[in-house]
């Protein structure tokens, strides 16, 4: 199987850290007791920020990262723990 190395966009990056520099700290005060409503398939859940976050939105987010891993160590991507510790540097 040839191996091949993860790319990284620079432009996807960018614009992830650009996204993320609009954001300030105000905007988080007093999220872990906002209402949070969503609808997962047919179900619709309704919780608070603390709540939300420590039940279903870390569990989504190390599903999916999970989930990437796995599909490019399938395709043949040489990438591994050193990878993910370093952020791909």
């Amino acid at each position: 199987m040839r191996r091949r190395r993860a790319a990284h966009s620079g432009a996807q990056e960018r614009h992830i850290d650009v996204n993320l520099a609009t954001l300030k700290p105000e905007q988080f005060k007093g999220a872990e007791t906002r209402d949070i409503s969503f609808k997962a398939g047919t179900r619709e859940f309704n919780m608070k920020g603390a709540p939300y976050l420590e039940t279903w939105a870390k569990a989504n987010f190390f599903f999916h990262v999970t989930t990437a891993y796995n599909i490019l160590r399938h395709n043949g991507v040489e990438f591994g723990k050193p990878d993910y510790l370093s952020g791909g540097a």
